[in-house]
């Protein structure tokens, strides 16, 4: 269990594969905090999201062998992914991620499991300041506003469309810069 002030971290849930995969001292690490005997670190998933592909209607398309669900059933990433995402999750953070369209089937398949609109989850996002502050934050949180009005829109009969609002007002959307170590 990791922990800090403000969070308890119990579980975690790798869905990308290690960039230091083949690092025994990472190995070690991460046996250790996700209690595992891994004899070998997943490495990294790059793809494209198949929403589009599917959107297509192809029949054995070839673009699926390069869609991050068809490298994922073929890696071993399945050794590091709890069995429940996050349906009982208090908070969901995003830490450098860029949010970006490629990955929103994962960013859909944690809202859902959260049951985002009617629980009680918060949503984190912490973005990189850099050397424009202001500007960097407003970018962000343009791709945070889009990616959750793009999923509220999903939603049948619960007014998704105002999820923004709905999680604003309820405390439970915060975008941050990352925070100082």
């Amino acid at each position: 269990m990791m922990k800090d002030d403000q969070f308890r971290l119990n579980s975690w849930t790798n869905i990308y594969g290690v960039a230091n995969y083949n690092n025994k001292d990472a190995e070690h690490y991460i046996n250790s905090i996700q209690g595992t005997r891994l004899k070998k670190l997943p490495s990294p998933i790059f793809g494209i999201d198949n929403h589009d592909i599917l959107e297509d209607n192809f029949d054995n398309d070839l673009r699926l062998l390069f869609t991050k669900s068809y490298r994922l059933v073929n890696s071993e990433i399945h050794s590091q992914i709890s069995s429940s995402i996050c349906s009982d999750c208090d908070a969901i953070i995003f830490y450098g991620h860029s949010l970006g369209r490629a990955d929103y089937s994962y960013f859909e398949t944690l809202f859902d499991d959260s049951n985002l609109y009617r629980s009680k989850t918060r949503l984190i996002f912490y973005y990189f300041e850099g050397g424009t502050p202001l500007e960097n934050r407003e970018r962000y949180t343009s791709n945070v506003v889009s990616l959750l009005t793009n999923y509220g829109q999903t939603l049948s009969n619960i007014h998704g469309e105002n999820i923004v609002n709905k999680l604003v007002l309820e405390h439970r959307l915060e975008v941050l810069p990352y925070p100082k170590f």
